[in-house]
């Protein structure tokens, strides 16, 4: 086991990141504005302004509190088809905005994420905690529709062709 490392930023010029990587195995990674967790291992850092966590083959689960000056990126890459990757994002009693491929809690920074199946917020004000899930469901119907309308669209035209050959 690593056991715990720091990763501090000094300087004022560029921007710092640091990327931490999954095992090949079901990983749970606990990412905050100040260390990153796995197992009984902890990364502690300072002065980041971007942290990226990767997943890798197997359905890994991201616990995520978000920062006022970093923004995080949490990538599942491949894995199983299994249960899937899973987000949980800890909204820390703040109200949430959410799209198809990021949270950011007010007065932060973003949560980006790729990969993930499963996103799940938390302690979010005013009842919110069922928004990344609608928004979801609501970008899996969209994409769906998506799909229908190109194949309608394609059939049409097949159709609208095969009827100028008589």
């Amino acid at each position: 086991a690593l056991g715990t490392v720091g990763a501090n930023d000094s300087g004022a010029a560029g921007t710092d990141s640091l990327t931490l990587d999954g095992t090949a195995g079901a990983d749970t990674i606990g990412l905050s504005a100040t260390a990153a967790t796995r197992g009984g291992e902890t990364v502690n850092y300072t002065g980041l302004e971007s942290l990226t966590a990767n997943g890798a083959d197997d359905d890994d689960v991201f616990n995520v509190t978000s920062s006022a000056t970093m923004t995080i990126t949490v990538n599942g890459n491949a894995h199983a088809p299994a249960g899937g990757n899973t987000l949980n994002f800890d909204a820390e009693g703040l109200s949430v905005a959410a799209d198809a491929s990021s949270l950011t809690a007010a007065g932060r920074q973003p949560v980006n994420f790729f990969t993930v199946e499963n996103v799940n917020t938390s302690n979010a004000a005013g009842g919110q905690a069922a928004a990344a899930r609608i928004l979801r469901v609501l970008a899996f119907s969209l994409a769906l529709f998506g799909v229908l309308f190109a194949v309608w669209t394609y059939g049409r035209q097949f159709a609208a062709t095969f009827t100028k050959w008589d």
